[in-house]
């Protein structure tokens, strides 16, 4: 009961102190067609260096820590926290000393402490859903006129006791923020800015997205230390422009994985999901000592046709006997996901002729889970059942070439997906982006953030509370 009470509370002052929607938010309307007002929300920040940034979020992110603050209040301090490790490797590399200053500003934005922030950190993770996904990524000569396409449902697990948590997921996806730091490439994500960033896009054309991958409770899983994935996956968003820039740079780095989940080091053992606007696309498995890039012309190690990569949270490519992965057969669902994906994409009605229309369609499908005559917890688009409670929470299409984003809330069986023009968006930061951008009187929207929101979620444009009862009803 408590700690329904207290997600109550933290929901309640997440609705009404929004700091997305703050004096200096940027609402571009980018002109496209089937684009309500509302969903035009793309947020733009400038910062002249990671100090700035990471201090702008602590200033306006005090509300936010005061609730993770609440929910961990018997939480023990570390007697040495992710933080302080990471101060005492700032001076290593550029990508190290980018992310201390990030925090230094974090906490002088929040006016705590390092040992103190670095404690609360430790925990933050607590108060997300572990999210499961399944990813595609499609180029020539798989696609219809030599596209590229990367396709992402983001899952979780739902139970009545996390209802809440599926609210603050939703609440910081059903907008995005577009970020340039210095002279960084700027790139857009979903979630929270610094803390929490779900990176998909930067202005160079790089698209991304992950697969969680389910480690064994009963063999040894290759652990070490080094850099989260996190703090890799947006440096390589601020830095890099295709594909093979990214696979080297992961390949190249001390990478963190094992069992410890505690931020940054939530996604340490993730897979790289990447397509780029001249047509690569690669999957990325990685762990500490193993790593493996499958580019889409690695036919000898797909063992299918080329121009066609598919994941869902099970190692595929490298050996889970090595890694601590799941086996296949260990997690039925990530195995009958990834074995629909491939059918859908290697069938001789899509390969060649794969659309965006075809990336909608594997998002939505529902073929190929436990029962091919029911909505399970098995298909591409996941609903909660007896076996599994797995759904899938929100879902996105990224078209590389012409900078094109798809995303909807909720399963995409039940939900329009939206398209924005990255292309325009971008176009207008690197026109604009400068501190003048700060003196610009753009439209204020905090006012009007409860009545939007709630307004949309009762159309049943977006997940909740309109799916909740759905949930429930295939649950039960």
């Amino acid at each position: 009961m408590k700690k329904i009470l207290i997600f109550l509370f933290a929901i309640l002052i997440i609705a009404i102190h929004s700091p997305t929607l703050s004096s200096v938010t940027v609402k571009i309307n980018i002109g496209l067609t089937n684009i309500k007002p509302f969903d035009s929300k793309i947020i733009f920040k400038y910062f002249e260096s990671p100090y700035e940034y990471g201090k702008w979020v602590g200033k306006n992110l005090k509300i936010y820590f005061s609730i993770i603050k609440l929910k961990n209040i018997f939480a023990k301090e570390e007697s040495l926290t992710n933080l302080e490790l990471l101060s005492e490797k700032k001076d290593s590399s550029e990508l190290m000393n980018f992310s201390y200053e990030e925090l230094r500003g974090l906490s002088d934005g929040l006016n705590i402490n390092i040992r103190s922030l670095g404690t609360i950190l430790e925990h933050f993770t607590d108060c997300f859903l572990k999210g499961e996904c399944t990813t595609t990524l499609s180029t020539s000569p798989g696609t219809k006129k030599g596209e590229t396409y990367l396709t992402q449902n983001f899952d979780g697990e739902f139970s009545f006791p996390d209802i809440f948590t599926i609210l603050i997921y939703h609440y910081f996806t059903w907008r995005c923020w577009v970020v340039k730091i210095g002279d960084n490439f700027g790139y857009a994500f979903w979630g929270i800015p610094l803390l929490w960033e779900i990176p998909f896009l930067n202005e160079k054309g790089l698209g991304m997205g992950g697969n969680g991958i389910h480690l064994s409770e009963n063999r040894p899983v290759d652990e070490g230390d080094g850099i989260s994935k996190y703090w890799l996956e947006r440096h390589a968003m601020r830095t890099c422009k295709n594909v093979v820039e990214v696979a080297t740079l992961i390949d190249n780095s001390e990478r963190a994985s094992g069992r410890n989940n505690r931020w940054p080091h939530m996604w340490d053992n993730s897979v790289y999901v990447l397509c780029d606007n001249l047509g690569g696309i690669v999957m990325i498995e990685q762990m500490h000592d193993n790593f493996i890039a499958v580019f889409g012309n690695d036919t000898n190690i797909t063992h299918t046709r080329e121009g066609i990569l598919w994941h869902t949270n099970h190692h595929q490519w490298l050996d889970p006997n090595l890694t601590g992965s799941v086996f296949p057969f260990e997690y039925k669902s990530s195995q009958k996901r990834g074995e629909r994906a491939l059918e859908l994409l290697n069938s001789s009605d899509n390969y060649g002729k794969i659309t965006i229309d075809t990336c909608m369609n594997i998002m939505k499908d529902h073929q190929g889970g436990t029962n091919s005559s029911k909505k399970d917890s098995s298909d591409i688009c996941r609903h909660p059942d007896k076996i599994d409670h797995g759904f899938t929470m929100f879902s996105w299409i990224i078209k590389p070439k012409d900078m094109k984003v798809y995303w909807t809330h909720g399963c995409p069986c039940r939900h329009r997906y939206v398209e924005y023009d990255f292309y325009s968006i971008f176009k207008f930061n690197n026109c604009s982006l400068s501190k003048n951008i700060e003196k610009h009187d753009f439209s204020i929207l905090t006012k009007n953030n409860i009545r939007l929101y709630l307004s949309e979620i009762l159309k049943k444009n977006y997940f909740f509370p309109c799916d909740i009862l759905y949930l429930f009803q295939n649950f039960l």
